[in-house]
């Protein structure tokens, strides 16, 4: 037995104990899990859990592609949870990644198409139905899901949480490019992984700022949002999970998404950063998203319980100061109450203004600095307080140094208010170099430490 297939026993060995003394028992479902290598027709071949009920008859079926740079293993608790309601189930280490053989193509056809070829072997080689088929993923896995139910018409239901609805956009917003994230993407991919060399050739363009035409052109494949067709004839229902503040892969693509998918459709957002409520599920954690998954795929996938289908689809955990808030379901976006508000900035020194009125007009020269003051919270931290107990991450306003930021500050706020929706910022730069980059936050601010919302 190869290392890794021995961690993987282990691992699911531990599912197994874990889950006797837990809620899965009543389940009543036996489970065998098998280890497989399953051929892509390429010559490349990927390594894969089966969790297969022994019940008779055939089973609704469920794939769990890998995340980034993981292994078969990453999905095998999740898999085997849900294998054990009753859905014959396969957790897959992604092509180029780990035990799989092949090259990373970052969710490129060929990545698009193993899923269909998975589709097909586990019709030929396991008691799954091919008519009723679903998939979810988190991150890479969430954006590969979207993908293949854009491309493949079997597959009837789509979970996808904390991933990206247009690459550019994620990547590349306004023609800023987010410098941190591709590079910890490729040096992962080189350290454990296989790089194809499109992927390098878009790594060295986007960061020697050349071929903006390929890069555009090599993300747009790669972007579920440009294949709305495609979802509107296959009509796979789409539940989209993202965290509020999560730094890779912004709502508002995901939310724009939503709004161009045709129904059953489910979006929900919850606080917290990248994955920091959808990893829950893949260490054995049913939080309130899980939860909502496993009825998706009930209602969509096994057609044993519809209960979600009944209720309102959009739903918001807000963020707080002040602890985790109760959670609010509205039919669409646009049945959330209020009105938009618009405030304007004024050029006070040190601090400048926030009203309702127009100021006179003002300038202010700032030179260029990283502010460590605002971004100074430890990422793990962040993540662990704002998911189990609904503490945003904070910052010191009287650390922030003036000379490289401007910062406005508004009357307080004398009754509790909401604030729902995107808040965005207006101003006119004259910047002294070709190329630059600035960074906006909204703050909660309070008699203590300003809450970040960025």
């Amino acid at each position: 037995m190869t290392m890794w297939k021995r961690v993987s026993a282990a691992l699911t060995a531990a599912v197994l104990v874990c889950s006797s003394f837990g809620p899965a028992r009543a389940a009543a479902e036996t489970v065998v899990t098998t280890d497989v290598e399953v051929p892509m027709g390429d010559g490349v071949t990927l390594a894969a859990h089966v969790n297969a009920p022994q019940s008779p008859g055939e089973h609704p079926f469920v794939l769990f592609p890998s995340a980034w740079d993981q292994s078969a293993a990453q999905s095998q608790i999740p898999a085997w949870k849900t294998a054990k309601k009753g859905y014959v189930t396969i957790s897959v280490a992604m092509r180029g990644f780990q035990e799989s053989g092949g090259e990373i193509d970052v969710a490129g056809p060929k990545t698009v198409h193993d899923i269909s070829t998975l589709i097909d072997w586990a019709l030929a080689n396991t008691s799954a139905d091919g008519r009723r088929i679903g998939i979810v993923g988190l991150s890479y896995a969430g954006g590969i899901s979207l993908l293949a139910a854009a491309h493949d018409p079997r597959i009837r239901a789509v979970v996808s949480m904390s991933s990206w609805a247009d690459l550019e956009r994620a990547y590349y917003p306004n023609r800023t490019r987010a410098e941190f994230a591709i590079r910890a993407l490729y040096q992962s991919a080189t350290a454990s992984g296989r790089p194809d060399a499109e992927m390098t050739d878009f790594y060295q363009d986007f960061l020697a700022f050349e071929n903006e035409d390929s890069i555009r052109a090599y993300a747009k494949v790669r972007s579920p949002s440009e294949y709305a067709d495609a979802f509107q004839r296959n009509r796979p229902a789409v539940m989209l999970g993202q965290e509020l503040n999560d730094l890779a892969y912004a709502p508002d693509q995901i939310i724009d998404l939503y709004d161009r998918l045709p129904s059953p459709k489910r979006l929900e957002l919850r606080p917290g950063d990248h994955i920091s409520q959808s990893a829950q599920g893949m260490i054995g954690i049913d939080n309130p998203l899980w939860k909502n998954v496993h009825r998706w795929l009930d209602a969509h996938v096994a057609g044993t319980d519809r209960s979600i289908t009944t209720e309102d689809p959009v739903l918001i955990q807000p963020r707080t100061g002040g602890g985790l808030r109760p959670e609010e379901t509205y039919r669409d976006r646009r049945s959330m109450p209020g009105t938009a508000r618009r405030f304007f900035l004024g050029g006070g020194l040190p601090t400048g203004t926030v009203g309702d009125t127009p100021p006179e007009p003002w300038s202010r020269t700032i030179t260029h600095a990283y502010n460590w003051a605002v971004t100074r919270e430890a990422v793990f931290v962040s993540y662990l307080r704002e998911v189990f107990g609904g503490e945003p991450p904070r910052s010191t306003l009287g650390l922030v140094g003036r000379e490289h930021a401007m910062i406005w500050r508004g009357d307080p706020i004398l009754r509790w208010s909401k604030i729902r929706g995107r808040a965005k910022l207006h101003v006119t730069i004259t910047p002294s170099a070709e190329k630059g980059t600035v960074h906006a936050y909204l703050f909660d601010v309070d008699a203590g430490t300003p809450t970040r919302r960025s």
